[in-house]
């Protein structure tokens, strides 16, 4: 893998999808043990210190739970742009092709929820959640693995988790 020839890129575009993927299963499980954990009233209180400009934690938040958690959103399918390099793969799955629409959807309410101080809190309890450590590194990565030239690293598909 680290060695070898360099990988084709069919098979590179499959961890990309991965990747997007493996990000959206990680905050869909945050998200709910954020609200499990009763932290909800706390992303109100960051949003209000933060003010300003754009969306808040807590508007992203509930984005998230709407569209990704919950699935109460009746808005269409989102779509991949037709210049983004990863695409949708068969091969990678159903679930995760739909997992990597999500996040191309919502890749920035990802980011603004990760980046806050709440979900820090909720991040140390990762251990009893089943997310995988390495996932933080996508998550600290986001706005890179949402471009539309994104390739996958040698380091992004080690740390990329396929479900077999």
């Amino acid at each position: 893998l680290l060695y070898g020839p360099s990988r084709p890129e069919d098979e590179l575009r499959m961890f990309g999808v991965v990747a997007r993927s493996n990000m959206v299963v990680a905050i869909r499980k945050l998200c709910t043990v954020l609200r499990n954990m009763g932290l909800e009233s706390e992303l109100d209180k960051e949003s209000q210190e933060n003010g300003g400009e754009g969306m808040t934690c807590r508007q992203a938040y509930d984005e998230l739970m709407k569209y990704l958690v919950d699935k109460t959103a009746t808005d269409s399918e989102p779509h991949v742009p037709p210049d983004d390099w990863v695409g949708l793969i068969p091969r990678a799955g159903l679930t995760a092709n739909a997992d990597a629409k999500q996040f191309l959807a919502h890749h920035k309410c990802i980011k603004i929820v990760w980046e806050s101080k709440t979900m820090k809190r909720v991040w140390d309890r990762r251990a009893s959640l089943n997310v995988v450590d390495g996932h933080k590194e996508f998550l600290d990565d986001i706005t890179r693995i949402a471009s539309p030239e994104f390739r996958p690293t040698k380091r992004d598909v080690l740390i990329a988790r396929v479900r077999t």
